[in-house]
């Protein structure tokens, strides 16, 4: 709410050609491994049970004009070719 609030709030000179551009822009990152995690994020099927860490997916839209985060996405990660895009 907060970026979609300071978007709808841009001078018009910050945009381009009158339009709203949007970044986007993903990452993974790792949790501790807990019975809790392993149960929401199950373990990536490469790695040995017990030697790995839970992990996960996220993908952001980000306000050029503004660089406030207009919306994400959170998921598992299923490995290489399963990138932002599968979010």
């Amino acid at each position: 709410e907060v970026g979609t609030g300071a978007e709808q709030q841009v001078d018009s000179k910050h945009l381009w050609k009158k339009r709203n551009v949007y970044l986007v822009d993903g990452f993974t990152f790792q949790m501790p491994d807990t019975s809790e995690n392993q149960a929401a994020y199950p373990q990536h099927t490469a790695q040995k049970p017990g030697l790995g860490f839970p992990i996960a997916r996220v993908t952001g839209l980000i306000s050029l004009a503004t660089g406030a985060t207009i919306n994400m996405a959170l998921g598992k990660y299923k490995g290489k070719g399963t990138g932002e895009t599968s979010l």
